[in-house]
């Protein structure tokens, strides 16, 4: 059974909040009015959001995507997403909210997925800024990794191959976003389009070339890692495995070559 509760207008205020309507004690729809000129400031909540746009001129911000705003525009926002969005017309905005709680938690009686580091990759980067942002523009870039002694006896054989793939914990990466603007490109995208760092889960994969291996520790050429990063696993590169015969490289066919000389930022850090 639906819970009403009607709220008066605030006049001196500019976003205001018509009333709402709590759904089974879970699901809150609002009808929020902004008067010209008014904006609801960027921030985040612990639940999702669903805009309906019914009337008005103005842009909402969601992540780092803006947009302007459309009569009957649906906009979606996860739990925990940054979004704002402004009135910039001579009337006002309105716009029906419906605020639906975060998926709740699974049940911590089901296994959790935990992994342990193998060793740790040592590279010249010691800073997340100004680095190269895939093995392709990494030449002349050599590194190491150190397994731990525990797994050494797992290298056995690795050595005659040319290239290695390694994964590894990004631990220097911000918090998730599902919408990311890539270094290679100044519009924004979906983070499982990109390479980018900040991923619900952030785990990094390189294809480095394997120079040498000493003991536990593999000497590495082309290495676009940073200092210190958790190693996770190693895997031998193949290329009748591992190289498709055609494929697509989507949005960044655009940005073919580019690679090979842009640097990383500080977009991607932790806080």
């Amino acid at each position: 059974m639906a819970e009403t509760a009607w709220l008066p207008i605030r006049p001196d205020t500019a976003h205001g909040v018509y009333g709402k309507t709590i759904l089974d004690g879970r699901i809150k729809v609002v009808l929020t009015r902004v008067a010209p000129g008014g904006a609801f400031a960027p921030h985040r909540d612990d639940y999702g959001h669903l805009f309906c746009f019914l009337s008005g001129e103005g842009t909402v911000t969601v992540g780092e995507q803006r947009l302007p705003i459309r009569p009957e525009m649906i906009v979606r926002v996860a739990a925990g997403e940054e979004h704002a969005y402004e009135n910039t017309g001579p009337a006002d905005l309105l716009l029906i909210s419906l605020n639906v709680p975060a998926a709740p938690e699974k049940d911590r009686s089901d296994p959790e997925i935990a992994y342990h580091p193998i060793g740790v990759i040592h590279s010249p980067f010691q800073d997340p800024r100004d680095m190269p942002i895939q093995p392709t523009g990494a030449a002349g870039a050599a590194g190491t990794a150190e397994v731990w002694p525990e797994f050494a006896a797992g290298l056995q054989d690795l050595e005659g191959f040319s290239h290695i793939i390694l994964l590894y914990h990004l631990h220097q990466a911000g918090r998730p976003r599902l919408t990311v603007t890539p270094f290679l490109d100044t519009a924004p995208h979906g983070v499982f389009a990109t390479r980018a760092p900040t991923r619900p889960n952030p785990v990094g994969l390189s294809i480095v070339r394997l120079l040498g291996r000493e003991g536990n520790v593999l000497r590495l050429g082309s290495v676009d890692i940073l200092d210190g990063t958790p190693l996770l696993d190693i895997k031998p590169y193949v290329a009748e495995f591992d190289r498709p015969r055609r494929s697509r490289a989507g949005w960044l066919e655009k940005a073919h070559g580019q690679v090979r000389t842009v640097r990383s930022d500080e977009r991607f850090q932790g806080e």
